[in-house]
């Protein structure tokens, strides 16, 4: 394990990230070639994020909740978001032909048997847009494909896709784990490829094309109330847009509570020091602050 001392180094935390991926990838390895259970692979992975011995304000570098390759893996706590405008059915998406906007959200669910889904928990559009434009797309329809999965993932392909095909993102569930290293490998190859040349038996896909986005929000408790972020808000940028006395208040009291295998253990900080206030949060992260009365 590393002394303290040794993470104010900043050569040392480039290095440590450097192997950390490697480390990761060679377990991959191990999983792809059956010298370990894909279940078993995902609880490693997710405990050995956890307990990764560097300080909190580092914990990003190691558990990036965007991922560094374009992929997001789902996990409960965390919400899809898809926002999308609409045009006319075969026609150029220009003004004279727009519609509306779409937004429709998920949570990210643990079932029972302890698989993973998506659970439609809101849709929101435009005065005037009509159901049967919404439902030419898959993104209010997305539940019963993916109710119950063993993993899910949010491949983001904007940067890799010709801007003529104008799609940004595949969304993947498989209920074998070990079938994702498969999908993994079909998308960096090929990152054009369709949801026919992907969804298998006990394989799910959906395409997210046209002018939309599919996005993946974190949920902690603030104060005690569920609020969903976007990925790698830091503490920074969520106190600073209370209004000026709640947040000097906020900056005064904060408190973090973060996940360690299923239950909550208070982050030790200096509330004084910037690297606090470069805090990345979680899913399933608690904060809480005093608050004035009547707030």
């Amino acid at each position: 394990m590393p002394a303290p001392r040794a993470w104010g180094d900043r050569s040392f935390v480039s290095r440590s990230q450097a192997d950390w991926d490697l480390f990761l990838a060679q377990m991959n390895e191990l999983e792809t070639e059956g010298c370990i259970a894909p279940k078993a692979y995902e609880r490693a992975r997710n405990w050995l994020e956890e307990s990764f011995p560097a300080p909190v304000a580092l914990a990003s570098l190691f558990r990036d909740p965007l991922g560094r390759q374009g992929i997001t893996t789902l996990k409960p706590g965390m919400r899809l978001f898809v926002e999308r405008s609409i045009f006319r059915p075969k026609s150029a998406e220009t003004v004279k032909n727009y519609l509306g906007e779409s937004k429709v959200y998920y949570r990210v669910v643990r079932r029972r048997n302890g698989d993973i889904g998506l659970k439609l928990t809101r849709v929101q559009k435009s005065k005037g847009l009509k159901a049967k434009n919404l439902g030419r797309f898959p993104d209010a329809t997305l539940e019963p494909t993916f109710k119950s999965m063993g993993a899910i993932r949010l491949f983001y392909l904007t940067l890799y896709v010709p801007p003529a095909l104008k799609r940004n993102g595949l969304l993947v569930g498989v209920r074998d784990l070990k079938n994702m290293t498969e999908v993994v490998q079909k998308i960096e190859k090929n990152p054009e490829i369709t949801c026919p040349h992907i969804a298998t038996n006990g394989t799910a896909c959906a395409s997210f094309a046209g002018m939309v986005s599919a996005s993946m929000e974190v949920g902690i408790l603030v104060n005690g109330k569920q609020e969903y972020l976007p990925a790698n808000t830091t503490v920074d940028s969520l106190l600073s847009s209370l209004p000026p006395k709640a947040s000097a208040e906020a900056w005064n009291t904060f408190q973090i509570w973060r996940l360690f295998r299923g239950k909550p253990y208070e982050l030790e900080f200096k509330r004084d020091d910037p690297a606090a206030h470069r805090l990345v949060l979680f899913a399933g992260d608690r904060l809480t602050w005093r608050q004035s009365s009547g707030k």
